[in-house]
């Protein structure tokens, strides 16, 4: 196969993507990878976290692979033997706005003002209480 084939191909494959499933799947590594390094840093083998879940070793092996979808108690669970945050339920939700901008252009343009032909307001107050426009 050639390389402008191969690049064809690969490129088929990433528009394919769907954004909304690789940010699930990169959620998921990001968790397994945490459970992991808590493990190695507390010299816990995975049988011995097996064991304090109640849990089979194939399962725990299944979870650090990354694919595994995990429960919102399984999830406590873990937080609470490994004694590591995986879950954020005490920050409030916090919903931003987006302020618009308005944009007011001078149909009557000076060439002797330096400031332009538009003038820009972060918000609406900014623009109702000017005095630049007619």
């Amino acid at each position: 196969m050639s390389l402008s084939k191969k690049h064809t191909a690969l490129d088929s494959i990433i528009s394919m993507r769907n954004e909304r499933e690789y940010a699930k799947v990169k959620s998921r590594m990001k968790l397994a990878v945490k459970i992991s390094d808590a493990l190695k840093e507390q010299n816990i083998s995975q049988k011995e976290f097996a064991e304090k879940l109640g849990k089979k070793p194939s399962e725990i092996s299944k979870w650090l692979s990354g694919t595994h979808n995990f429960t919102h108690d399984t999830l406590v669970d873990i937080q609470s033997i490994l004694g590591i945050e995986l879950l954020n339920t005490q920050s409030s939700l916090k919903i931003v706005t987006p302020k618009p901008i308005v944009i007011l252009i001078n149909h009557s343009p000076s060439y002797l003002n330096t400031s332009g032909f538009c003038q820009k307001y972060s918000n609406m107050d900014e623009f109702t209480d000017s005095n630049k426009f007619v």
